[in-house]
């Protein structure tokens, strides 16, 4: 073990990816290409006889009355996705160095709780209009994590900022420069 301890030492090289995190993040860009590319080439393939019946029609029934219509098919479909969208997140944490400690986990907790209450309040009819689909599982659990992501990145720049500005000024705090 090392004299100096640090609370985070990441398991790999922050620029190295796992098998694991490269076949997540590159089975998500691959749907996304293949997604984007026949929905916008071959509508009635990828639309009409795919992401319609098994992804949207389900989200849009359980907005609308509450009956969501999932099978085993996109309830597969969705566990991959977030699943690989979980280990690419990690990844992303891991390359820029993001704590993944009991705090990080203390931090994540409005998050985690703000799904299911969000999702509850949407059953109860609270959200009206178009605005009721993004509370839809899986959609919210999507939009959840990038404004975690958000989040995370607008406070390592304020952080990055903060240190920055110490450095070059040499002030701590404003009690020390005001005296």
């Amino acid at each position: 073990m090392s004299e100096e301890t640090t609370e985070f030492s990441p398991p790999l090289p922050s620029g190295q990816l796992s098998l694991v995190e490269r076949v997540a993040i590159l089975s998500l860009i691959i749907l996304a290409v293949v997604l984007l590319v026949g929905v916008t080439a071959w509508p009635q393939i990828f639309w009409d006889g795919f992401l319609e019946p098994l992804v949207w029609e389900p989200i849009i029934q359980d907005a609308d009355v509450g009956d969501s219509g999932y099978t085993p098919q996109n309830t597969a479909l969705f566990i991959a996705v977030l699943f690989a969208f979980v280990i690419t997140i990690s990844a992303i944490f891991r390359i820029t160095e993001i704590p993944s400690g009991g705090r990080m986990l203390i931090a994540f907790l409005p998050w985690i709780v703000w799904a299911p209450v969000v999702r509850v309040l949407e059953d109860s009819q609270y959200f009206q209009g178009n605005l009721k689909i993004l509370f839809i599982s899986p959609i919210i659990h999507f939009h959840i994590a990038l404004w975690v992501l958000f989040a995370i990145m607008v406070g390592r720049s304020v952080k990055q900022a903060i240190q920055h500005w110490v450095e070059e000024t040499g002030e701590l705090t404003r009690e020390d420069s005001a005296g």
